[in-house]
């Protein structure tokens, strides 16, 4: 098998792994496993697509050294503006409402505006904050935190 068919399969499984690992990540299903996919997918695939570009540089030169000159000229500015504008526009923030239209497929969560620092107690009273939690019958206002450490250091 050719070094350069390897490395074309290598690119094309890359690229699936970030394609579904990119839209989970779109729409919001983020877990830990996933992100490490995606990173590791992704550090893959650029390692590959060097490794492609290199295999192939004398093919590259040559088309693309013909290309520059005649027709490609018009692709490539309207490629080149788009591909500012869309850097431009995602190093802003004008492109946050697209990156986050994918929350309309995510589990409903709990806003960070939504959670506060209270504290429940067992019994299921809430304690806002307040020394000794008094609703609680396991608390007791004379204990010590090191009343709880037993620790033997006789050696037996």
């Amino acid at each position: 098998m050719k070094s350069k068919q390897v490395i074309s399969l290598s690119i094309a499984f890359a690229f699936l792994a970030l394609s579904l690992t990119g839209i989970l990540l779109y729409i919001k299903q983020k877990t830990h496993e996933i992100e490490i996919t995606h990173t590791v997918f992704g550090l893959c695939f650029i390692g590959f697509a060097i490794f492609h570009i290199l295999n192939n540089w004398s093919s590259i030169r040559g088309y693309s050294y013909e290309k520059l000159k005649s027709a490609w000229s018009k692709e490539i500015k309207i490629v080149g503006i788009a591909f500012v504008v869309l850097l431009v526009g995602g190093a802003t923030g004008l492109l946050e409402p697209v990156a986050e239209l994918g929350r309309i497929f995510a589990p409903s969560r709990p806003r960070m505006e939504d959670l506060n620092f209270n504290k429940i107690s067992t019994n299921g009273t809430l304690d806002q904050g307040s020394t000794g939690d008094t609703k609680n019958p396991f608390y007791n206002q004379h204990e010590t935190p090191s009343s709880h450490i037993s620790c033997d250091q006789s050696g037996s």
